[in-house]
């Protein structure tokens, strides 16, 4: 059973910031974090789908989720672990909650004839890995990967969001 967690309010996806030799900026991403935590928002994410967590190593990664989480004290960190694969995106997402993230936000991965099942089966594998809260992204291209009412029945118990362009749902499995 997964972490029972309202999120309410303003999460912003922060940028990754990177030095001119393409290394994580740890630095200026510790004080993005604390920024942000000034300005009053109600928590963060980190590593979205549509950014540049594509072009982390593990190592980069972990070091980021550390350092957003150390960074936001008490301020709730989410963090992405998409993946193309079930298997990586489940241990991205064990990686993010062994780190301290208090959910992940996972979009489905792009299939060339969009399948419910497939869609309910991924985000049901990555659940069963994890007990923390999975926020279900639907943005970018990928937005009608989960938009038939058919998967949404079946992800019984979520609460919808749909700030502008970007729809997510926070599923407590």
């Amino acid at each position: 059973m997964a972490t029972q967690l309202t999120f309410e309010g303003v999460y912003p996806i922060l940028a990754t910031p990177f030095d001119d030799n393409e290394n994580l900026d740890l630095e200026s991403f510790d004080r993005l974090v604390r920024f942000m935590a000034g300005l009053g928002v109600d928590g963060i994410t980190v590593l979205g789908v549509l950014g540049e967590a594509n072009r982390l190593l593990d190592r980069e990664r972990a070091e980021l989720i550390r350092t957003a989480v150390a960074a936001a004290g008490a301020m709730p960190v989410i963090v992405g672990a998409s993946h193309s694969g079930t298997r990586a995106a489940t241990e991205l997402a064990q990686m993010a909650e062994n780190l301290g993230a208090r959910a992940v936000m996972v979009t489905p991965h792009a299939e060339t004839v969009p399948n419910d099942d497939r869609v309910f089966e991924y985000y049901r594998s990555i659940a069963e890995g994890i007990r923390i809260p999975i926020v279900a992204h639907q943005g970018g291209s990928r937005a009608d990967r989960t938009e038939n009412p058919r998967t949404g029945r079946r992800h019984e118990g979520t609460q919808g969001a749909d700030p502008g362009r970007t729809r997510c749902t926070v599923r407590t499995v």
